[in-house]
């Protein structure tokens, strides 16, 4: 069964990339400029992984959305931060707000792809590290 993914993401170059270049891996890709329709989609699409930037230009934030997924009844689904935020407290509240990898930009595709595939089936692939 192909897994579906949903990108939160405001910068919309990167957000097109990494949908087409996660698409091009078999995977089933929705993206968000913004957190506005994250619950709407979380109904509908059901997404088996999300990956979110935390600087985010509209009102919420995405340290607030991993906080509102940790009470929600999606706290099932692994997320992955894809932020520019470099710095350790940062990386720690996202970990500590149940961030289940933390990828510091620029990253490149292919960390990106490694680190799904570590999430969604437990395995990295040979000559790869995992988040």
């Amino acid at each position: 069964m192909t897994k579906r993914l949903l990108i939160i993401e405001d910068n919309t170059i990167h957000l097109i990339l990494t949908k087409e270049f996660l698409e091009r891996q078999g995977y089933l890709v929705v993206g968000l400029e913004d957190g506005s329709r994250l619950w709407t989609e979380l109904e509908h699409y059901k997404p088996d992984l999300i990956l979110l930037d935390l600087k985010l230009s509209k009102k919420v934030d995405g340290f607030t959305l991993l906080e509102q997924l940790q009470q929600s009844p999606w706290r099932h689904i692994p997320v992955i931060v894809v932020s520019a935020y470099a710095f350790a407290p940062q990386r720690q509240r996202a970990l500590s707000l149940g961030a289940r990898c933390y990828l510091t930009k620029p990253t490149a595709l292919t960390t990106i792809a490694t680190a799904v595939e570590t999430e969604l089936f437990k395995a990295v692939p040979v000559g790869h590290l995992s988040c």
